[in-house]
């Protein structure tokens, strides 16, 4: 699987230090270079972790122009992150998988028909690959690290898996 990543995702799996969940699930994984940005914005212990993913298998890409004029118009009110995430996820053969947390920008992926996975999406994938035993851990983790998930996402997400 050919992963392209936003922020949202990538800074929630290094909260919780799975960033490596990542490399295990994808093929090539790499973020837009406007995603690089905002992911380091921030300093935090997530920030050391996000750069040597960067060394280490996370490809900082720049992103082509948008491959036709219906991607162009539907990105057209997301920000400048997914947006890159959808043309880049776009531009690749097959479509990649647009790794998104943010609802406006999972419809847009799906409308253009490219994959879309996020953050809680890629714990249930590894535990069905037995990457990881449980999500519940892992969810609950990153919310006490401060990454915002609804209840009813929490919730779901644990139903899925079993849990």
């Amino acid at each position: 699987m050919i992963l392209v990543c936003n922020a949202g995702p990538v800074i929630a799996l290094a909260k919780i230090d799975c960033l490596t969940l990542l490399q295990q699930l994808g093929s090539s994984v790499s973020i837009p270079e406007t995603v690089y940005h905002e992911v380091l914005a921030k300093p935090g212990a997530e920030t050391a972790r996000i750069l040597q993913a960067t060394r280490a298998f996370l490809k900082v890409v720049p992103v082509p122009t948008p491959s036709s004029n219906a991607v162009v118009a539907a990105i057209r009110q997301l920000d400048p992150g997914e947006s890159e995430v959808i043309v880049l996820a776009s531009s690749s053969l097959p479509p990649a998988t647009a790794l998104l947390d943010d609802a406006a920008g999972r419809r847009v992926a799906r409308k253009l028909g490219i994959p879309v996975m996020g953050f809680a999406g890629v714990l249930l994938t590894a535990k069905k690959y037995h990457l990881i035993d449980s999500i519940t851990p892992q969810l609950l983790k990153a919310r006490n690290h401060g990454y915002w998930l609804s209840d009813e996402l929490v919730s779901t997400a644990r139903q899925l898996a079993g849990e």
